[in-house]
């Protein structure tokens, strides 16, 4: 059995496994900068490693080394998901509390909402119920970026500590900006939405730097 091993460029914690005919490939953590351990019976080389699917249709060493960062193995990889499910969950929470505003005061956006709910109006200009849906609008402006350029961000390898304050800061910033908005209270609105905006920014131009124009 022959056994080969090699470092490639890059800070992926993971490890990935396929077997297939008795041989096994491995992407193990040592340090921050994992080697790639390759047993075979055949004796295959580090340079002459590929994956195969059930098609037969080897696949690129950029592939297997994308498959292993997208892991709850990688610790980045695992903290984005956490943080990124803790800011979707809270701007649902936002949803539910503009239709919770809009039945409190008895305002609906459209006049077949009104039917059947005595005493209820459809306006466009109840200032509690605006004040939600501006709140709604700036999650939307905001969320979806952060998850795009967050998973971006994880497949350029980036130290785990690094990487999880930036997930910390946004997921921070964008409560912050939820109860300062409900609360009408500045500057504490405007710090939330800036933290969180420079968090995403400063992904972007990481996830811009490791890329090819």
């Amino acid at each position: 059995m022959g056994v080969a091993s090699c470092r490639p460029p890059g800070p992926l914690l993971s490890e990935l496994i396929t077997r297939r005919s008795g041989a096994a490939f491995k992407l193990r953590p040592i340090g921050l900068r994992p080697a790639y351990s390759v047993r075979n019976h055949t004796g295959i080389s580090c340079s002459q490693v590929s994956l195969f699917s059930g098609s037969e249709k080897p696949a690129s060493r950029d592939f297997i080394m994308a498959s292993a960062g997208l892991s709850f193995e990688n610790p980045v990889f695992a903290a984005f998901a956490a943080y990124a499910s803790l800011a979707t969950l809270k701007m649902f929470f936002v949803v539910g509390y503009t239709a919770r505003t809009r039945w409190r005061v008895m305002v609906f956006a459209n006049p077949e909402d009104v039917k059947g709910n005595k005493g209820a109006v459809a306006r466009l200009d109840h200032p509690d119920v605006e004040r939600v849906r501006r709140l709604h609008r700036n999650d939307l402006e905001n969320i979806p970026a952060f998850l795009a350029v967050g998973l971006l961000y994880v497949l350029t390898g980036p130290s785990p500590g690094v990487a999880l304050w930036h997930f910390r800061v946004f997921t921070a910033a964008r409560c912050l900006h939820t109860l300062s908005y409900l609360a009408a209270v500045q500057p504490w609105r405007a710090l939330g939405f800036g933290a969180g905006l420079l968090t995403t920014i400063s992904m972007a131009v990481q996830v811009l730097m490791a890329g090819t124009l």
